[in-house]
């Protein structure tokens, strides 16, 4: 009798056991809530950050592309003197265009574009600054970065004298944020044709 009332006792509390009670479900299922929430916000915040260091490798991407064109001395309908790239602070795009008339500059009437339209950096970037190194840096409204044919000699044209500068850095950022670290994306070239994203 002893031995059967302790077998139904042992029993009993594994089958008690076998199961979740409803607290321990719950609690469960908020934890796992939780995390997802903590998982969902740390994507979002990465996903634009990746997508701006995509969008600064895109031009520095660019920015040899128009180098090679010029080293290659890569011909058109008329034969170009210059490929570059043209950058104005807050475009959400830029141009890559190949001029015929061998001012340094892009005219927007007479120099066409690479590919045919304007680059677009992303939805929610646009170009936060442009800078121009000569004796100092100096921030300017827009700048050209043009690659000679067929040397493919660097020459940086700025709205505001001297005309010649010696580098340019583009800043790009998420549009509605200020420039910090997590923000923004730089992209430098200096006067012998190197590229630099920081």
């Amino acid at each position: 009798m002893f031995k059967d009332t302790t077998k139904r006792a042992i029993e009993y509390t594994r089958k008690n056991r076998a199961g979740f009670t409803l607290i321990e479900a719950l609690a469960v299922i908020f934890v796992i809530g939780m995390i997802s929430v903590i998982l969902i916000i740390n994507w979002r915040k990465n996903e634009s950050q990746y997508k701006l260091q995509r969008a600064a490798q895109q031009i520095a991407q660019n920015v040899r592309k128009a180098q090679e064109m010029a080293l290659a001395g890569t011909k058109f309908t008329t034969v170009p003197q210059n490929f570059g790239l043209f950058f104005m602070v807050a475009s959400p795009s830029y141009n890559i265009f190949y001029e015929t008339g061998n001012n340094r500059t892009y005219d927007r009437g007479s120099d066409p574009l690479v590919d045919g339209d304007a680059i677009d950096l992303g939805t929610g970037i646009e170009i936060s600054s442009v800078t121009v190194y000569r004796s100092q840096w100096t921030s300017v409204a827009y700048a050209t970065l043009t690659f000679s044919v067929p040397d493919g000699f660097v020459t940086i044209r700025a709205d505001t004298p001297p005309p010649w500068q010696g580098s340019i850095t583009v800043t790009i950022r998420n549009i509605g944020t200020t420039c910090s670290p997590i923000n923004c994306r730089t992209i430098v070239v200096n006067q012998t044709g190197s590229v630099e994203v920081n």
